[in-house]
């Protein structure tokens, strides 16, 4: 039914999804999917926690090269292509506007922190930036291309500009000659 239900809301977005289109698809009736999720709600929360779970394995899985600037680009390019490929979930998955963000978005940052903090004592920042103001500039901007792909994924300028926001970001971001971590 996850899978149904994550199939139902990629190809015909949120508002366009029913419970019904859903059981169709998973050859269920509509209480054995109640009886499972509850609501449409929980149903969409699980297929929300799924895609988080789905995207932090691949990006746990990404290894530091040793260059920031290459791991940055990498992680940058990791996260747009997640949301390029789920134009209909990924705001779900990272919301712009103020609401309870789920556990695997926060853990998302809390790992940008992470390799930020490391930067931060390799002397790799820029002065006066600390791995809090990267961790939100990066943020920010990352979610924010993601965002504006998502509303058109078919643009032919998608790629130019998710490359050409995150070289400045990373660029304000590092030393033009970062340490190796």
């Amino acid at each position: 039914m996850l899978d149904a239900a994550t199939a139902v809301v990629s190809q015909q977005g949120i508002d366009g999804t029913s419970l019904r289109a859903i059981c169709a698809r998973a050859g269920v009736q509509l209480p054995t999917l109640y009886h499972f999720f509850g609501d449409k709600q929980r149903l969409l929360d699980a297929v929300v926690a799924a895609s988080l779970d789905q995207y932090l394995e691949h990006k746990q899985g990404l290894q530091s090269t040793g260059d920031p600037r290459a791991d940055l680009r990498r992680g940058w390019d990791l996260h747009v292509g997640f949301a390029r490929q789920n134009p209909a979930i990924y705001p779900l998955m990272f919301p712009l506007r103020p609401s309870p963000e789920p556990q695997a978005a926060t853990l998302s940052r809390e790992m940008l922190r992470a390799g930020f903090h490391q930067l931060a004592r390799a002397g790799a920042l820029r002065s006066g930036v600390t791995a809090e103001l990267a961790t939100r500039s990066l943020s920010a901007a990352l979610r924010g291309v993601a965002t504006t792909i998502c509303e058109n994924p078919h643009h032919r300028d998608n790629s130019r500009l998710s490359a050409t926001v995150r070289d400045a970001v990373i660029d304000a971001l590092l030393h033009e000659e970062s340490p190796t971590t």
